[in-house]
Formats: C-alpha cells, structure tokens, sequence
C-alpha cells in the first residue's frame, strides 16, 4: 500500500494543487495524467450539481479530446489544464471575498450569466438567502408546502430582475436545484 501511495499520491484538489503538483511529478506526462484525473475526479463528476464546474467541465472536455487526438501538444495541454485549475482557484477565492454560502454563490453565478457582474445582483442574492433562510432545511424539499413556499420566494425575486418568462422559469428551476443539492 505504502509503495503505491508513493508511485502514485493522491493530491487534493485545493489552492496549492499546482505547487503540490509540480514538486511531486518532475515530468510533464505525468502531470498533466494526474491533471486530468483530478479533474475527471471533482469537476465532471459535479458539473451538473456545481454551476462553475458546467463551463469548465465542457473546456476540460476539449482539451483533453486534443490532446488525445494528437490535435496538441502536451505542453500546450499542461498550460491550458494549468489555466483551469487557476480559474477554479479563482472562483473559490471570489467565493470566499464575497462571503457568500455555497447556494448562494451558485445561485449568483447562474444569474451572471444572464444579468452579468453588478454589486446590486451580490446584494440581491444575499437578500434572497435572507428571506429563504429557515424555510429550507435538511429534506425540506420532500414537503410540499416548504417546496411550494420557497418556489413563490424565488419565483418573487426573479420578477424583479429583466428578465422574460422563459428565462425566469429556467433560472427558476435551476435556483429550484440548487437549493435541493446543497439542503
């Protein structure tokens, strides 16, 4: 066990993964093995519970396909794989600045990609957390009556927001997810 765990350690996907990286696997085949599995290991696998980890899970796929196909380089895959894991520290370290919960976070990316970045959209979402904070909690979502009282929160705070229906009632549903996921 201990001669595998040395062959082949186990690093942690967190904020000094590249360092981490780069000090235990000396060849750049190697990294960039251990790169893809890592990635393969928390984002693909998440994507579709972490709204970050959506456009990135679709670039991963890409690179990977090129460089499997001979289309690039194994260096050109390093750096694009080392641009991936730079944008997932840096999406963590918004996290934290902005002091937001997981679903909040979430929530508020998923609107960015509609609305775009304002100060206003943060203090809204904050908001929304705000008046949803004890109406969901662990199984809220098998009640009907907590899922029915939540849905007309949410369904509120996006008809402030310049929207249209349709838009709405999929940023609905994704909001709708994310707070099953995390609760």
């Amino acid at each position: 066990m201990g001669k595998i765990k040395k062959e082949f350690p186990i690093l942690k996907l967190d904020e000094n993964y590249l360092e981490k990286l780069e000090n235990t696997f000396p060849d750049l085949e190697s990294r960039v093995s251990d790169m893809i599995f890592t990635l393969n290991k928390y984002v693909l696998v998440d994507k579709y519970r972490n709204p970050i980890y959506e456009s990135i899970a679709d670039k991963v796929e890409r690179i990977v396909r090129k460089w499997r196909e001979r289309e690039a380089s194994l260096k050109e895959t390093y750096e694009n794989l080392k641009d991936i894991f730079n944008e997932i520290r840096k999406s963590n370290k918004r996290k934290r600045e902005l002091t937001l919960s997981t679903p909040e976070y979430y929530t508020l990316v998923i609107l960015e990609r509609k609305l775009g970045s304002s100060n206003e959209l943060i203090e809204s979402v904050k908001k929304l957390n705000k008046d949803i904070k004890g109406k969901v909690f662990k199984g809220w979502s098998t009640k009907p009556s907590s899922l029915k009282e939540v849905g007309i929160i949410v369904r509120r705070f996006l008809r402030k927001l310049p929207l249209s229906k349709e838009e709405r009632d999929e940023l609905h549903e994704q909001i709708i997810k994310i707070l099953k996921d995390q609760y």
